[in-house]
């Protein structure tokens, strides 16, 4: 056991000494990096993915046609959950464009759960608009 100051400095100049250099690491040649837009473009080329209507859709439009021209129904909610959130919103537009006097007056809410957006404020300017 080291009893003083002395006799730890003495210690450390007694530590062998590293006879061969640190060898230096290789270093990386500089690269240059995409532009960030590239990036984004290269990704949206390979995410490309064809998006297709479910089969239930049509199921959907043949019934809100069948519940528009049904004049005993005075109130109306819609709900859904996940696929059946679409085709709700999918009805929802159906009625708006073809059955206004029915969505206007008939259909009072829908309401979905985990369903996949498919109305946008741009999707009702649309229907509003004719396109």
């Amino acid at each position: 056991m080291l009893d003083s100051k002395e006799e730890l400095k003495e210690s450390e100049n007694d530590a062998p000494k590293l006879e061969t250099p640190l060898r230096e690491e290789p270093r990386l040649a500089p690269q240059t990096l995409p532009e960030a837009s590239e990036v984004l473009e290269n990704k949206r080329e390979e995410s490309k993915v064809e998006i297709t209507e479910p089969a239930q859709a049509d199921d959907i439009r043949k019934v809100v046609g069948e519940l528009a021209k049904d004049i005993s129904i005075t109130k109306l909610y819609m709900t859904g959950h996940s696929l059946g959130g679409y085709l709700a919103q999918i009805a929802a537009v159906e009625d708006y464009q073809k059955y206004p006097d029915f969505y206007n007056h008939v259909l009072r809410k829908v309401t979905t759960f985990s369903a996949p957006k498919v109305i946008t404020s741009r999707t009702v300017w649309d229907a509003k608009n004719g396109f």
